[in-house]
């Protein structure tokens, strides 16, 4: 009768613990689906609508603002807005073949600070509209404290502030990333980073500054996407 030997152990629980080789700068990349290029265009689109249709005499006081804000353009451009930060997380999570070493941290980043801004974006689609409704209805101007209160809140403030500063330094480490991988070009990644890093800014500025910020923003998807399609071709 023949026993095993050393070499004909069972190997069930064994952790192949070899590296994995990776992919030479340059060498083509696995593909990224189609469906991630065609959520970072849609994200691009979406952030450049938002300013144009953002109705900016919202910030004017008492109940000329809140008529603004009770308009559909009001409603509309925020609802840009929440798609962006939707389709944005879609869209960099799907790439993440195409990315170079920090490319899954990025991506975790992206998704965390679009999910903390969402609910602030929320609140100013619906409850800020709500009672700016109620204010244009009524002529009640002191209900005027309650759209800055949902607006400028201590809790909507800080949801929105820690959400725009984890999208700034996921962009930060994507564009790293995009690099790292060998996309061309390697500063792809660079015009979205910076329209990340600037988004809290621009909250602050003229119109005509806000129009060109969802702009950059738009060239920057655009441009990441098309990057990553042809890191995957070769």
């Amino acid at each position: 009768m023949d026993y095993p030997g050393p070499t004909d152990a069972p190997v069930t629980g064994r952790t192949d613990t070899t590296p994995r080789p990776t992919p030479a700068r340059g060498a083509p990349a696995p593909p990224a689906p189609r469906s991630a290029l065609v959520a970072l265009v849609v994200a691009g689109l979406s952030f450049a609508l938002l300013p144009p249709l953002f109705p900016h005499d919202s910030a004017l006081p008492g109940v000329a603002g809140a008529a603004a804000t009770a308009t559909t353009a009001w409603t509309v451009s925020h609802l840009f807005g929440m798609l962006a930060l939707v389709t944005l997380p879609l869209g960099v999570y799907g790439i993440r073949p195409t990315l170079g070493r920090g490319g899954g941290v990025a991506a975790v980043l992206v998704a965390a600070g679009a999910g903390l801004a969402l609910p602030y974006y929320g609140g100013e689609t619906f409850g800020a509209a709500a009672v700016a409704e109620l204010v244009v209805r009524t002529g009640d101007a002191g209900l005027v404290d309650g759209i800055a209160a949902i607006r400028w809140g201590l809790l909507p403030a800080a949801f929105l502030t820690g959400g725009m500063l984890l999208l700034a330094i996921g962009g930060v480490l994507l564009a790293r990333s995009v690099h790292r991988g060998g996309a061309t070009p390697g500063w792809a990644g660079v015009p979205l980073a910076a329209g990340l890093v600037l988004f809290v800014p621009q909250f602050f500025a003229p119109p005509g500054v806000r129009v060109a910020h969802g702009l950059l923003l738009l060239a920057g998807c655009i441009l990441l996407a098309r990057a990553a399609r042809g890191r995957s071709t070769g």
